[in-house]
């Protein structure tokens, strides 16, 4: 009997008696999991965000740095990287990216508590909460400098969230002097055809305009944000068909 007639006769056999095959005997051996990878799963509880989260607090297998002006992030590039497709270039992409070869990245331009919460977002942490340290920043200025790290970092999920949060939370504190802060801050950062934050900015203003237009800080962010006018005349324009605001 040739090597080969003995080969199928041994896996038919294999097959009739439910047996394996040596070959799928030595399959099964090498992918079954050791107690040390078992150990590591009942360590972590088996969940991936768990995990992430310990590996930040302790910084254990980073292997990227973001820095703000206040602190150094000991970070992971697949956690950041994957969620962002300007980190992904400027430690992964083509180029002469000084990033990729320091391995770092240094965001002097960005408030440190947008930049913490953004680092906050990649690893599953609410930002969101009372309990976050913003600093000297109010919720809705936090909301605004986000989304615009979002925008500016491509990070479409957090851009989405941080416009989502900004629309419900200026509808309760529209009488408030944040909202006014929150409206030079929207004008400033975004351009204008971006109407992501001033569309729900001038429809909120207009639902509430018998009482804003009585505010002197009201009439003075009229006067001083450059484009904040002319998009409530417009707006206004068009739902009443008349451009009298007073």
């Amino acid at each position: 009997m040739s090597e080969s007639e003995k080969k199928v006769q041994v896996e038919a056999s294999s097959q009739a008696t439910g047996e394996q095959s040596p070959k799928a005997k030595k399959f099964k051996a090498v992918h079954r999991p050791t107690s040390e990878s078992s150990s590591f799963w009942e360590k972590h509880d088996g969940k991936l965000v768990t995990s992430l989260k310990k590996y930040f607090d302790s910084g254990e297998y980073s292997d990227i740095k973001i820095c703000s002006t206040e602190r150094e992030f000991k970070v992971h590039k697949l956690v950041v990287c994957g969620q962002s497709e300007y980190f992904a270039r400027a430690f992964n992409g083509n180029g002469n990216w000084v990033e990729k070869e320091e391995k770092a990245i240094y965001l002097k331009e960005d408030h440190p508590r947008a930049v913490l919460a953004m680092i906050f977002f990649f690893y599953g942490f609410d930002w969101s909460s009372p309990s976050f340290d913003r600093g000297d920043l109010s919720y809705p200025v936090l909301l605004v400098m986000l989304y615009q790290l979002a925008d500016k970092y491509a990070i479409p999920l957090l851009k989405k969230q941080s416009k989502n949060f900004f629309e419900k939370h200026i509808k309760v504190i529209w009488i408030g002097s944040d909202f006014l802060l929150a409206i030079a801050e929207a004008y400033q950062r975004t351009i204008k055809s971006d109407r992501a934050l001033r569309g729900p900015i001038v429809k909120t203003c207009l639902e509430h305009l018998k009482v804003l237009k009585q505010k002197e800080d009201f009439k003075k962010i009229l006067e001083e944000v450059d484009g904040f006018a002319a998009d409530l005349v417009l707006e206004f324009g068009q739902l009443n068909g008349s451009f009298k605001l007073y």
